[in-house]
């Protein structure tokens, strides 16, 4: 039972570490946020670092590109390579 919830407990800090935000990780935990900071100072560090590590690599949040700056890339008749455009609902 120890290893269930020392597990639970690493996983809610690994979530509050990328989401960088500990009410919502205490939300989708379902725990209060009060828990999340004092797991944050109770979990060991190292192993919050190489569990983020074995999930790959956090890519950063990205604002929207301005419409403008989405076209479509035009190629050479025939080209089969993907085409950038807006997208409907987005």
């Amino acid at each position: 039972m120890r290893d269930a919830t020392a597990a639970h407990e690493l996983s809610v800090v690994v979530l509050a570490t990328i989401l960088r935000d500990d009410g919502l990780a205490a939300e989708l935990a379902g725990v209060d946020v009060s828990r999340v900071r004092a797991l944050r100072r109770m979990v060991d560090g190292k192993a919050v670092r190489e569990r983020i590590a074995q999930l790959g690599t956090v890519v950063p949040r990205r604002s929207r590109q301005p419409a403008s700056e989405v076209v479509s890339r035009g190629g050479a008749v025939g080209d089969a390579g993907p085409v950038v455009g807006l997208v409907d609902g987005g």
